[in-house]
């Protein structure tokens, strides 16, 4: 299939996007990422991205930060005449109701997201924003949870970079922004236990205490991140567990399946 993927290049690879194109590229389809009048099968938008349509093809749009930005992304193109989605995929489902969309989770890229066989350095280890006018509550916790175990809390470049730094924890820390499981949660779960909020809409996709390690309150926090600190067997079968449902369910590769059914 030829696809016409949409996202802002300059990003590139620092964005969602990359991902997609990889998988894309990986299943055999051809990508272009000229915008321009040409032929395609398809025209794929993966957010952030300038919107572009080619008529009488295709149009399908995979919005990422519906729940960050509060569904701004569909308010601001509702009015807007040249915004011609034929679907609309979001990995919420908090923002269904404000147009027709369809519900596709996030995913991860294996390739690049997988385990490194570093010397684990750190009991917990964070790679991400953690802005506490944004993220109140996750720097809050990782503020507490520095207090009593050693904590890795820093930035890192997108794909191996992430990997080879999560993967000096024994457990990699998460806390969502809202209900939604972001990409923390499955890019994290390729590398090692994930220790993340409980979210009900994971009950669809993973196993508490099998694939990740959920908490509701801060003291359940403390009592597994304290539990899987203590047991190396556990704590190593809970992340060969996630890594495995990950490629078996869980990729870009599952997701843009989903999505191409529909051209």
């Amino acid at each position: 299939m030829k696809i016409l993927l949409n996202y802002k290049y300059e990003y590139d690879p620092q964005t969602t996007g990359h991902y997609v194109e990889r998988a894309l590229k990986r299943m055999g389809h051809t990508v272009i990422k000229e915008r321009e009048q040409i032929t395609c099968d398809l025209v794929l938008q993966v957010e952030p991205y300038d919107h572009h349509h080619i008529d009488g093809t295709p149009n399908f749009v995979w919005e990422f930060d519906t729940c960050l930005r509060g569904g701004g992304f569909f308010s601001d193109n509702i009015n807007n005449k040249e915004y011609k989605p034929d679907r609309i995929f979001t990995v919420c489902k908090c923002h269904e109701t404000i147009l027709p969309t369809q519900y596709l989770p996030v995913a991860a890229d294996p390739y690049l997201h997988r385990p490194f066989e570093y010397e684990k350095e750190f009991d917990i280890a964070f790679v991400g924003r953690a802005d506490a006018s944004l993220y109140p509550e996750r720097v809050r916790l990782l503020d507490e949870l520095q207090k009593k175990f050693n904590v890795l809390r820093t930035t890192s470049e997108h794909g191996l970079g992430f990997s080879r730094t999560l993967s000096k924890g024994k457990l990699i820390f998460n806390r969502t922004i809202s209900t939604c499981a972001n990409l923390r949660v499955f890019e994290g779960m390729a590398i090692g236990p994930v220790v993340t909020n409980y979210l009900p809409i994971m009950d669809d996709l993973a196993e508490p205490m099998v694939h990740y390690i959920p908490y509701s309150s801060d003291e359940e926090l403390f009592e597994n991140v304290e539990r899987l600190l203590r047991d190396d067997k556990l704590r190593e079968q809970i992340a060969q567990n996630a890594r495995e449902l990950v490629i078996e369910k869980h990729t870009y590769d599952h997701r843009l399946k989903e999505i191409l059914k529909y051209v």
